[in-house]
This record gives structure tokens, sequence and C-alpha cells, in this order.
């Protein structure tokens, strides 16, 4: 389904991104007395991490796009593939030569991370406007956002430790959106029903 027009997600994108730069440390330094080995990051650290995991690589991406828009959108479905099976192949085996970290956040932690998923989507749900499109495309992007900062901490804090706790983050993230996804879908196929 759409995710609202694209000028909406893509500045929805790149505001929470730069937001990042000055929440990421705020978070971290607020958590860092209650977690051990958190260490805390400047703003620095975290737009470089995030200028050249994300923001350079979307940038190069738009300009692809504007100079050959026919051959983008073929190869952005191609990539897409290709980049969920690899993230699927090394997300399983880093699980699987990892249970015992995976064993130690079954159960509560898990759990935490799905409601605060959840609490996310729900809050960009609420807030998304009139616009069917565009409310999903704000929880969807609200959900995800955390799984962007775990991703700015890891890069920060290297190791398969933090690689397994980014990917069980993600899976524990999946299973609130995919359902939310879905819903949204049937409710927008309905929507289009009645207005025929």
């Amino acid at each position: 389904m759409r995710l609202g027009n694209e000028e909406y997600v893509i500045s929805l994108v790149i505001v929470s991104s730069l937001l990042a730069i000055v929440t990421v440390p705020a978070w971290l330094l607020l958590l860092e007395p209650h977690i051990d080995r958190l260490d805390a990051l400047d703003p620095a650290t975290v737009a470089t991490v995030l200028g050249k995991s994300f923001l350079l690589p979307m940038l190069l991406g738009i300009a692809v796009r504007w100079f050959m828009p026919d051959a983008s959108a073929r190869l952005s479905d191609v990539l897409l593939k290709f980049v969920g099976i690899a993230f699927s192949a090394c997300a399983l085996l880093l699980l699987a030569t990892h249970w015992q970290v995976v064993g130690a956040i079954l159960g509560a932690p898990i759990l935490a991370l799905g409601g605060f998923t959840l609490a996310a989507l729900g809050v960009g749900h609420l807030m998304g406007g009139p616009d069917p499109n565009d409310r999903t495309a704000l929880a969807v992007t609200c959900a995800t956002r955390h799984i962007g900062v775990a991703m700015v901490i890891a890069a920060a804090t290297p190791g398969p430790r933090t690689v397994v706790l980014i990917v069980a983050y993600v899976l524990a993230s999946a299973l609130v959106i995919i359902p939310y996804m879905k819903w949204r879908g049937r409710v927008t196929a309905a929507g289009l029903r009645r207005s025929k």
C-alpha cells in the first residue's frame, strides 16, 4: 500500500533523522545511569553516522532517480528484494550463533520493545491527519524511528552482542508493524470499494 505522497514521506524521514542528532545524545544521557555499558554520544558522532549510513545514500538515490527515473524504479525494486533477503539471512545467522544473547532478552524485554513500538504507532496514527495514507506513513515513521536510533547506537558501539540486540529489536518491531500495515491495507481497500 502507499505510504502517503513521496514528498511527505521523504520530509518525515529527513526531519526525524535531523532531530535524532539532538535527541539521541539527550536520550543516552538520560539512560546512561540506568543501563550498564551504555556510553554517551555527542551530536557530532550521531550526525556523522547518520550522514554516512542514511542521508548520503538517500541523496544519492534522489539524484539517480532525478537523472534516470525509469531505470531507478526498476533498480530500486531489485535492490529492495536483495537487501531484504540479505538482511534476513544475516539476521537468522546472528540469532543462531548468538542464541544466548537472545535468550537473555526474551520475555519482558521483548514485550517492552513491542509495547514501545505499538505506542509509537498509536501516536503517529492519531496525529497523522485526515489522509489515510499520510496517517499510516506517520505511524510507521514514528515506530521505525526507534530502530534508526538503535542503529546509530550500534554503529557507535560495535560488537556482535550489540548487533544481535538490534536484530532482536527489529524483529520485535516487525511483529507489531506488519499486522498494522495489513490492517491499514484492508481499511484502504474497503474505502476504495465504498467510493466506487
